[in-house]
């Protein structure tokens, strides 16, 4: 009788549920082999700034808005993960806002959707316009530097916002 044979045996007794079973000493023999773990998809560190912006018009009865700006990044499945809210400048259509931050965003992520939001306090926020940035680029060092046009569904402008946006530079010290 081979070994391998033996071994089919005594497996064969184990599934049984004899010999002790999955948790007797032949157990081993039974038990599936962990798969290894799939190897981490790299992080990337990115830095941005939201400068200054203009609203195209008004979305509140004072002939002004209170607008803000949501960062989301595309997810490889195309839903969208917000990951940064700014502050929100009140009643004005020229906001002013000098937020800085940084994330750590996959390598893989493709884009960054940039969204431009009027806040309403007793109704439902007024979407005002959004913009699709290349995250691709930003991380090849192209980072973006200037002004982005939001647009609406209907492709009619609502609002221009100046950014920077680019890969954060890491230097390791002596």
């Amino acid at each position: 009788m081979s070994g391998d044979l033996y071994l089919e045996l005594i497996a064969g007794q184990v599934r049984g549920g004899h010999l002790g079973g999955k948790n007797g000493q032949f157990g081993y023999l039974v038990k599936k082999q962990k798969e290894p773990k799939p190897t981490p998809i790299p992080k990337i560190e990115f830095s941005f700034t939201i400068f200054d912006g203009t609203i195209s018009e008004a979305h509140d009865d004072n002939g002004l808005c209170d607008p803000y700006v949501v960062f989301n990044y595309v997810k490889p499945d195309g839903k969208q993960k917000a990951f940064y809210r700014s502050s929100v400048c009140r009643k004005t259509l020229t906001p002013h806002w000098d937020e800085k931050g940084s994330y750590q965003l996959k390598k893989n992520v493709k884009q960054l959707v940039i969204t431009l939001w009027d806040q309403d306090l007793l109704k439902k926020n007024d979407y005002i316009g959004s913009a699709t940035i290349d995250f691709q680029s930003i991380i090849q060092d192209k980072p973006l530097n200037g002004k982005v046009d939001f647009f609406d569904d209907s492709k009619k402008l609502g609002g221009t916002i100046g950014f920077y946006l680019g890969q954060t530079v890491k230097i390791d010290p002596l």
